[in-house]
């Protein structure tokens, strides 16, 4: 898949997002520099264009093309139990209800590698969801399991139940908690790969204040992205990576220092862009 990988998160924004003819582009652009994990979710946008659809496009173009891309996509129940009229939370069937919309979304087309719910809720019975992902697995609808934002006893405990894929964390050189938590070294004992998410830390180390996001830029709910908390963490991460790179890394940018940092500990790093240049 290479050395890298590619996020689909930016393509699909539901503000601004980028027209399919450009985003089948830009996927494109990924297959043709050796970039060939590529992760989406139905959550990425909107009911009417998320990253599925995105996918259908190019596979459609480019049919043979499906074996020599993993395509991890991941769902959330979550908003789903709001609109499917589901009074109590019930994690086995949001997952049947979400796989079941991502198959329909897919329609023929066999492009999806790996299946991966996001976050687990902390009241969510794992031998449940790892026991109705086997179902689906077993009946060749999902090819692979993913866990996303797992702990490392959960993931030991998933690893005795099925082979998982593959697990995703959000890992970034300021945000190194999978490290420190036992999560790389968990992964590591297991042999199962992981996905960093987030390597550029939801932008913080190369996009412009809070004051210049839009309204309802997610970003504006997380900690790090608050006024105070802006200044302080841009800073101190940004003029200590900037004189690493000078003094050892030949004047390298913060975002190749940065994704290097992941890379050396042993992560698969998919950040995302709009922009075929950065890419």
């Amino acid at each position: 898949v290479g050395p890298i990988g590619f996020s689909m998160y930016g393509l699909t924004n539901e503000e601004n997002p980028v027209p399919l003819h450009k985003a089948v582009a830009i996927l494109e652009h990924c297959y043709d520099i050796g970039i060939r994990f590529w992760t989406g979710s139905l959550d990425y946008g909107t009911q009417r264009y998320n990253s599925m659809h995105i996918l259908n496009q190019y596979f459609d173009l480019h049919p043979d093309h499906i074996d020599k891309v993993v395509i991890n996509i991941k769902a959330s129940w979550e908003p789903l139990k709001h609109r499917s009229g589901i009074s109590s939370f019930d994690a086995r069937k949001g997952l049947e209800q979400e796989i079941k919309r991502m198959l329909e979304l897919a329609g023929k087309r066999k492009y999806i590698t790996i299946f991966t719910p996001t976050r687990l809720r902390p009241d969510c019975k794992l031998a449940e969801i790892v026991m109705e992902l086997q179902y689906w697995r077993n009946w060749n609808a999902i090819k692979g399991i993913g866990l996303c934002e797992a702990s490392a006893e959960a993931i030991e405990c998933a690893d005795l139940m099925i082979d998982v894929a593959l697990v995703e964390v959000e890992m970034s050189v300021i945000s190194p908690e999978p490290a420190k938590k036992g999560i790389l070294d968990m992964c590591e004992r297991l042999g199962i790969p992981v996905i960093a998410g987030a390597p550029l830390s939801h932008g913080l180390l190369t996009s412009s204040p809070p004051s210049s996001l839009s309204e309802n830029d997610h970003r504006h709910e997380l900690p790090r992205f608050q006024e105070t908390n802006f200044a302080k963490n841009r800073s101190l991460a940004v003029r200590t990576l900037r004189e690493l790179a000078h003094q050892f890394f030949d004047n390298r940018t913060i975002s190749e220092l940065s994704l290097a940092w992941i890379h050396s500990k042993g992560a698969l790093a998919v950040p995302s862009s709009t922009n075929l240049e950065h890419i």
